[in-house]
């Protein structure tokens, strides 16, 4: 008798959290459905960071299986000098310096820049700041990262999914355009969210919210975007290829979509590698 009151007491105790985790994921998925309509651009720019920093609760290591053969066709040779964009924890770039890599790296949540810089030691760096402040560094020469950013890289990297996460065009134009710059004879590799799979991410709890922010957008002017809000990742930039082509085609490069399928990605390949890119 004892045994089954235990039971029934935990299998009500289990149902309950079940039914509490499936109400906070539609609040989550409304709220984020509201903030993605009801705010500008810019505001969603700085509220990013902070919600990525505050749900981020673990630390993945190693590389996705996509990026060990991409990183393999694309990367020249270690020990080549890398900047990696967005590098989170240092998933990526600590992967790298153990190939051989010197590894130059920025974040702009300053929670993962700490872990990522403990991580890696000299000769790697690690620098709290964003794509802006990159622009800003190399192509206005202020910001948190002038001085700090080197003027010379065999390649630079725009850590997983990052460039989405560069909501403003002008923005990403000019992070691209700092990319090239400072990597001249080298590729800029990038992953990104793509419309279609967005599409399918959008659930009815994230409809409902932005239906309910669209009016409060149209009160304060706010143009609509394609912006999305994921859950535990914050707001992104769906890209469609036309889009990425012509952005590519905006900093002077050539953009060659990679094969494997694990997440879109491609690598903006420098003019003279366009037509015969470098292999490993």
């Amino acid at each position: 008798m004892w045994y089954r009151s235990i039971r029934a007491c935990v299998s009500g105790y289990v149902r309950s959290q079940v039914a509490m985790d499936r109400i906070q994921s539609v609040a989550t998925s409304a709220i984020g459905g509201f903030l993605t309509a009801a705010l500008s651009t810019e505001e969603q720019s700085d509220l990013g960071p902070r919600l990525y920093g505050f749900t981020q609760r673990s630390l993945q290591t190693g590389l996705f299986q996509w990026e060990r053969g991409w990183f393999e066709r694309a990367l020249p040779e270690p020990p080549a000098r890398l900047l990696v964009g967005g590098v989170g924890t240092g998933r990526e770039a600590v992967s790298l310096a153990e190939q051989g890599y010197v590894v130059d790296a920025f974040e702009p949540g300053d929670k993962a820049a700490k872990i990522c810089a403990t991580q890696l030691r000299t000769p790697h760096r690690v620098w709290c700041g964003g794509y802006e402040d990159l622009a800003h560094a190399v192509l206005d020469h202020r910001g948190p990262l002038n001085g700090k950013v080197g003027r010379s890289y065999a390649a630079v990297i725009f850590g997983f999914g990052s460039l989405s996460h560069v909501l403003d065009p002008d923005h990403r134009a000019r992070a691209l355009r700092s990319a090239s710059l400072i990597a001249p004879h080298g590729p800029v590799l990038v992953s990104f969210l793509l419309e279609e799979r967005a599409r399918t991410k959008r659930s009815a709890s994230a409809r409902w919210g932005q239906a309910v922010g669209a009016p409060i957008a149209k009160w304060r002017r706010i143009t609509p975007s394609k912006n999305v809000y994921f859950t535990n990742v914050g707001f992104y930039h769906p890209f469609s290829p036309p889009e990425l082509d012509a952005l590519a085609e905006t900093v002077g490069r050539k953009l060659r979509w990679e094969p494997d399928p694990g997440f879109p990605h491609a690598t903006f390949l420098p003019p003279r590698a366009a037509a015969e890119p470098r292999m490993r």
